[in-house]
């Protein structure tokens, strides 16, 4: 019981920082409102996450956390790519882009939220799984794994940004024009060149 009530303690108090860093940004969140938000003692706070950038990275990876689902095996590399895309949409809401454009801005000036960060926006575990199933399948060859899911990282990052910029919809026609157009010709043509990456 007493684990129970420790762990919607730690939900409490992440997502309380999710809505501050959405009403207020990253420089003006502080520990007291989060305390005051989760009905948390600072102090509880302060045993789990050492400051304010580590309290942060945590409250982003569990508001990303399951709702892109990178378990959803659909048999083909094309059908997991669709449906990650089409778990996207729910996931990339314009207040949640708008957190994330405020944490960006923030580590500019941030080093402590840089380096806390900085692997959340580099790493992709959804990219790596997708990926990994792909070459167990054998559609793409494993000695290049790790260095094509950085680039399916990368590309999927790009288009979106480039969407949601354009205020332009992460639609069913999108998905398939990222898939289809994009990432898979790109997949083979990196695979096809001498010399690719792995």
């Amino acid at each position: 019981m007493t684990n129970e009530r420790g762990e919607a303690r730690e939900r409490a108090i992440l997502a309380a920082v999710i809505r501050l860093l959405g009403e207020t940004g990253y420089e003006a969140m502080t520990m007291d409102a989060v305390a005051a938000q989760a009905h948390a003692s600072k102090a509880t706070i302060y045993r789990r996450w050492p400051g304010k950038a580590e309290l942060v990275r945590a409250a982003v990876d569990a508001h990303i956390a399951g709702r892109v689902p990178a378990d959803q095996d659909t048999g083909s590399l094309r059908g997991d790519l669709l449906a990650v895309l089409q778990a996207m949409r729910g996931h990339l809401t314009p207040e949640f882009m708008a957190m994330m454009s405020g944490l960006v801005h923030a580590m500019r000036t941030d080093r402590e939220l840089a380096a806390s960060l900085r692997s959340l926006i580099d790493q992709d575990a959804v990219a790596e799984q997708i990926i990994g199933r792909a070459v167990r399948r054998g559609e793409l060859p494993a000695a290049a794994e790790q260095s094509l899911a950085r680039l399916v990282h990368e590309v999927i990052e790009a288009q979106l940004f480039r969407q949601l910029m354009m205020s332009a919809e992460l639609d069913a026609a999108f998905a398939r024009h990222l898939v289809d157009d994009i990432i898979l010709p790109l997949l083979a043509g990196t695979i096809a060149r001498p010399g690719s990456p792995g």
